[in-house]
C-alpha cells in the first residue's frame, strides 16, 4: 500500500503525489467529484492518503472505547442512503478520471 503526499489544495482542488511510485493526482471535490491523473505511477499499488496528522499508524496503542463498534441506527443512514442513490456512482468508478 502506497500513501500519497497532499500537496496543496485551493478552492475544492486538490493536488497529491506518491513518492513510492510518482503517482500525482488532481482530486476536485466541488461542483462534482472529479480524478485527473497527471502521472498513473504504479497503477496496480492500492493508494491512500490523508489530510490529518492523525494516520493509521498512529493509532496502535488506542485501545478502551475507540475500539467499541457501537450499532448504527439505519434510519440515520437514510440521508446518505438518498444521496447515494442520486449520485452517478459508477461512472465515477469506471471511468478512473480519465
Amino acid at each position: 500500500m502506497h500513501t500519497m503526499d497532499l500537496i496543496r489544495q485551493h478552492e475544492g482542488l486538490e493536488e497529491w503525489h506518491c513518492p513510492a511510485c510518482g503517482r500525482h493526482l488532481l482530486v476536485h471535490w466541488t461542483p462534482r467529484f472529479e480524478r485527473t491523473i497527471v502521472n498513473e505511477g504504479d497503477f496496480a499499488a492500492g493508494h491512500n492518503g490523508f489530510k490529518t496528522e492523525l494516520q493509521p499508524e498512529s493509532l496502535e496503542g488506542i485501545s478502551g472505547e475507540a475500539e467499541a463498534v457501537k450499532p448504527v441506527d439505519e434510519s440515520s443512514l437514510l440521508p446518505w442512503s438518498v444521496w447515494m442513490d442520486k449520485s452517478d456512482f459508477a461512472d465515477l468508478w469506471n471511468d478512473r478520471g480519465q
